[in-house]
């Protein structure tokens, strides 16, 4: 089972929900994230939980919200955590295989930043979606991963430092390189093969792959 939250971002980055349930299948669940929501409700999607302060919403959105989800819940716009990590909490008690956030890149950079952190923070196979860039953060030991449709790949560290990064079967391969919080060493690498290999000893890596807007 995998959780789909769908945020408010801007629309231009944010893929098509039928391209969302191609690519993740329909075993989905859906939650919407205040104006996100909205989106959905009128796209005809049901949500399993709507969740923010729907400040963003007008009368007659949301009583088409309401049409889309039986019990939404609504906070007050002063309050210590985002919408976003709300939904974020409700998905994880769920143990689902996956958490995917899309409509979380555009718009605001603090909205932005804290998704990533959220990310970083999840023990959740949790991942940040748009048009242009797909992000995960990967635990330290050995990951195979696949070459998708994006072109360019990068690897940021998210902790202080991140010791014997290896790199295998990407354009730019890499043997025992420690990386440090400061370092661009591994930005705009390229697949080389269908597949390839990810492996450092301690620290936590966002790994990035993205492509070019225009």
């Amino acid at each position: 089972m995998k959780y789909i939250i769908y945020g408010g971002g801007p629309t231009a980055l944010i893929p098509a929900t039928e391209d969302i349930i191609h690519k993740h299948g329909k075993n989905i669940k859906w939650i919407g994230v205040d104006r996100g929501a909205y989106t959905l409700a009128e796209a005809g999607i049901s949500m399993e939980k709507a969740v923010g302060d729907f400040d963003s919403v007008s009368p007659g959105e949301w009583e088409t919200i309401k049409t889309a989800v039986q019990i939404p819940d609504i906070y007050p716009p002063e309050k210590n955590e985002t919408d976003l990590e709300l939904a974020v909490a409700f998905a994880e008690k769920q143990k689902p295989e996956q958490i995917v956030i899309v409509g979380g890149t555009g718009g605001r950079m603090d909205h932005f930043l804290s998704a990533v952190n959220l990310m970083e923070m999840s023990g959740s196979s949790l991942t940040i979606e748009d048009k242009v860039n797909r992000i995960c953060s990967l635990e330290s030991g050995l990951h195979y991963v696949s070459r998708s449709s994006f072109p360019y790949v990068s690897f940021l560290p998210a902790t202080e430092t991140v010791e014997d990064l290896t790199l295998k079967g990407f354009r730019y391969d890499l043997a025992n390189k420690t990386l440090t919080k400061k370092s661009t060493l591994c930005i705009s690498n390229e697949w080389k093969y269908t597949k390839a290999e990810v492996f450092f000893r301690t620290g936590r890596l966002l790994m990035i792959e993205s492509r070019d807007m225009y």
